[in-house]
């Protein structure tokens, strides 16, 4: 495309993106995320192509997205994790607690991701 502007979209507490809504055909035309809080985002992109819905429910957070593109977007793939309902530690710790490895080496194994190609 031709580039465009920068806009944020911020979660509430113990909110997070649970759903992708995608519009495609050859090439990804646009990209809306849903929450667990049943908000969406703005939609990023054209309304061409046919309209997919990813989702995993609301106890899984989309946690991570590969893109793949020459001059336009051909592909993207979504990354989804169990939500996590509390924090890993009770009391704080004198050293940070490690961030849990959650998403898997191995892209096909459900429900971690969930690919989109023409």
């Amino acid at each position: 495309g031709e580039g465009g502007g920068y806009e944020c979209h911020s979660t509430n507490d113990g909110e997070c993106f649970s759903s992708v809504i995608i519009r495609w055909g050859g090439y990804v035309d646009s990209v809306q995320f849903g929450t667990t809080d049943n908000e969406t985002t703005s939609i990023w992109g054209g309304m061409g192509g046919g309209k997919s819905i990813i989702t995993y429910g609301d106890d899984y957070c989309l946690a991570k997205i590969d893109v793949c593109s020459g001059g336009l977007v051909d592909r993207m793939r979504f990354y989804f994790i169990p939500k996590i309902t509390r924090s890993p530690t009770f009391e704080p710790t004198k050293i940070p607690t490690a961030i849990p490895s959650m998403i898997t080496s191995n892209p096909t194994q459900a429900p971690s991701s969930q690919t989109m190609e023409p």
